[in-house]
């Protein structure tokens, strides 16, 4: 094998040689931008600025797939590392060279392509159903390259190809430096189950998401309970701390003006305490009833003014005593 120095000889004469001798044949044929932006890639290439000349030449490429631009992206890459598209670009050059084209050229071109076989693998790549879609290294191989030589670095490489109707099929494969390998991908009937009938594609989730939902009206139903709930809780607690307040009013008048010490076990002050409590319980259990039907209404109102793309969740946390309580509601709405 002839040494890196050796090559990049070879190719960098025969590019300057292409480069001389074809910029004539693009500026006859092509637009005036792209005789320009030619020019400017060989004067990159002129200088070693080889990341300029390939942003030069990558568009005209695009644009204009001709066998000199091929050349100089070959050159170029080859001063970048990429051989694989080195290799890509000089084949073609070599395919599509001009008639016109001097023969020492031509054989540079061939001898540089000789040299840059020997650092990169070839894979022909082929499969037996017709609508196969083929990949390499999960990046699709376009229809016109199946079954040409694809030029790729050496190291291990996987191909796969997927048709409708058929089980895919995959291959993992070590390419070595200089060797052109043939994959042909066997795509087989999917074995589909006695009595089962062929899956179906599932319909794309947007599609689905476009569908309006039906308003759940449970969460209605149960702000409504809780509301009246409430209510009922307010209104009988309510009476009841009202009754139990009057009561040990009346007590405590008919006490003697000492009134009852804080131990005092005399029936009366054991009465008159017996009302205080119940007085502040029951006032305690209506500011519940009102606290469960304040939430409920605003949960409710909440629920039915911006209608949700999922059912609420609702979680109640209650706490009371006989002084205190407190009512809680967390979740979405």
């Amino acid at each position: 094998m002839v040494s890196q120095l050796a090559l990049r000889t070879v190719l960098f004469a025969f590019a300057t040689t292409v480069l001389t001798a074809a910029a004539p044949a693009l500026a006859e044929d092509s637009p005036e931008n792209e005789q320009t932006r030619y020019r400017e890639a060989h004067r990159a290439i002129s200088r070693k600025d080889w990341v300029a000349a390939r942003d030069l030449l990558l568009p005209l490429w695009a644009d204009s797939p001709t066998y000199d631009v091929a050349s100089s992206l070959a050159l170029v890459e080859y001063q970048l590392g990429d051989y694989p598209m080195a290799a890509r670009h000089l084949a073609f050059a070599l395919e599509h060279v001009a008639p016109v084209e001097k023969p020492e050229t031509v054989q540079r071109m061939r001898s540089g392509m000789l040299e840059l076989r020997g650092r990169v693998g070839g894979l022909r790549l082929t499969a037996n159903a017709p609508t196969a879609v083929v990949s390499l290294n999960g990046q699709v191989v376009a229809a016109s390259l199946l079954g040409r030589e694809l030029f790729v670095a050496p190291g291990r490489h996987t191909i796969e190809a997927r048709a409708a109707g058929v089980a895919p099929a995959r291959q993992v494969l070590d390419v070595m430096p200089g060797q052109t390998y043939t994959v042909e991908l066997d795509l087989r009937p999917a074995v589909t189950p006695a009595g089962s009938a062929p899956a179906r594609l599932a319909e794309p989730s947007a599609l689905q998401s476009d569908r309006p939902e039906e308003r759940a009206w449970w969460p209605v139903v149960i702000g409504g309970a809780l509301t009246a709930t409430g209510l009922g809780l307010a209104v009988g607690f309510g009476v009841a701390a009202n009754d139990a307040e009057s009561e040990w009013r009346s007590r405590q008048a008919g006490i003697s003006p000492s009134g009852c010490l804080e131990r005092a076990t005399s029936l009366e002050c054991v009465r008159l305490r017996g009302a205080i409590e119940r007085q502040h319980s029951a006032a305690t259990w209506a500011n519940v009833g009102v606290g469960v039907s304040a939430l409920s209404v605003a949960a409710t109102a909440a629920y039915l003014l911006l209608w949700p793309s999922q059912p609420p969740r609702v979680a109640p946390a209650l706490a009371v005593n006989a002084h205190s309580a407190e009512l809680g509601l967390s979740g979405s709405f």
